[in-house]
Parts: C-alpha cells; structure tokens; sequence
C-alpha cells in the first residue's frame, strides 16, 4: 500500500499509534507538528517546545531594537 493510500485508510497501523499535534506561529506563519508514540516517550513534546521556544526567543534578540 504506498503512503497515499494508507493516508486515508483508518485500518493502516499508523493511525493506531498516539499522535500529538503542536502548533505554533512562526515569521506570521501558523506552523503544525505531528507526534506519534508520544505516550511511550512523554517528554518528546516538551522538550520540542522548549527547542523551539528557545529558538524563537535568539531569534527574538537578533532583530534590531
């Protein structure tokens, strides 16, 4: 079955795995991230967040006052 196809087949496996969904605004634009087995690893979604809060507030400092 390719990729396509198992995107709109409920029965594929990898709708059965837990996914996670983080949104956030990037440069105006609204960005999606999507996580599975995040219940097996639960630190994964944080510690993307903090990465990407991190990156946001260097770039914060970057732009001329």
């Amino acid at each position: 079955m390719s990729y396509q196809q198992a995107m709109y087949d409920r029965e594929h496996p990898r709708y059965s795995e837990p996914t996670e969904y983080i949104t956030m605004e990037v440069d105006g634009l609204i960005v999606a991230l999507r996580f599975k087995n995040t219940i097996t690893k639960p630190d994964t979604v944080s510690e993307i967040e903090q990465t990407l809060l991190m990156a946001q507030d260097f770039e914060n400092l970057n732009k001329p006052a």
